[in-house]
């Protein structure tokens, strides 16, 4: 089935061969290939050789360099976690398309937490925007190191247009209230708890970062939010 795969990646190089960065894309996939095999090093190279060129793929030698590389994730290979994060980096480098595949990733992905974690961070740390969605989406994550990664995340994007800020900023904050209501009056070791804990800190920064506020509460920042919603964030 690689061989395959490869075969049918191989094919279409010739009629996208003007394309910036498809020739570069094949050779490093087919030392991918090779990584798949156990003890096979060589990932981070094929990484940084492909997240450069990734947007610069014609679309169809895009799509099959997404596919395959999402292949790598299958348990069958038994990677570990730094080699499926170095496959993160390379999707995430494809933007939106990219960030879409990846997402789709980490909902297969559910019950591996370093690697929600992972994908997460990756998320944050790729600089595209098109990642912000996909982080909002994760901070509903049940498990708390995912959904606070998530909310981590998302601070770097900080700078987006105002509405897209403004968008982000009422989504964090109605999850905070509700993290916050759930865990109220609950012992401390119980989900509810363990969920507001590990997000309070994050919110708090990840919306200091958003809007300049220096507050540290739930209901502080739904009480900035309701009289500032409507205003010019912008300056």
């Amino acid at each position: 089935m690689r061989r395959i795969a490869l075969f049918l990646l191989l094919a279409v190089v010739p009629a996208a061969a003007d394309s910036s960065g498809d020739a570069v894309a094949i050779g490093a996939l087919r030392d991918y290939y090779r990584t798949l095999n156990p003890n096979q090093p060589g990932i981070e190279s094929v990484r940084d050789r492909l997240v450069p060129v990734m947007q610069k793929l014609s679309p169809r030698v895009g799509k099959s360099a997404r596919n395959v590389i999402r292949r790598g994730f299958d348990k069958k290979y038994k990677k570990d976690l730094a080699y499926l994060r170095c496959l993160c980096e390379i999707l995430a480098a494809a933007g939106k398309p990219g960030i879409s595949t990846l997402l789709k990733q980490y909902k297969k992905s559910r019950k591996d937490v370093p690697l929600c974690r992972a994908i997460a961070e990756v998320f944050g740390a790729c600089g595209d925007e098109h990642a912000l969605s996909p982080l909002l989406q994760m901070m509903y994550d049940k498990r708390p190191s995912v959904a606070a990664t998530a909310v981590t995340g998302c601070a770097s994007y900080a700078k987006v247009k105002q509405d897209t800020r403004k968008a982000a900023v009422k989504k964090m904050v109605d999850r905070y209230i509700k993290v916050y209501d759930d865990a109220a009056g609950k012992e401390p070791e119980t989900v509810q708890a363990e969920m507001y804990q590990a997000l309070k800190p994050a919110m708090n920064a990840t919306l200091r970062a958003f809007t300049g506020q220096e507050l540290d509460s739930a209901a502080a920042w739904k009480a900035w939010l309701g009289e500032n919603l409507s205003r010019n964030w912008e300056g």
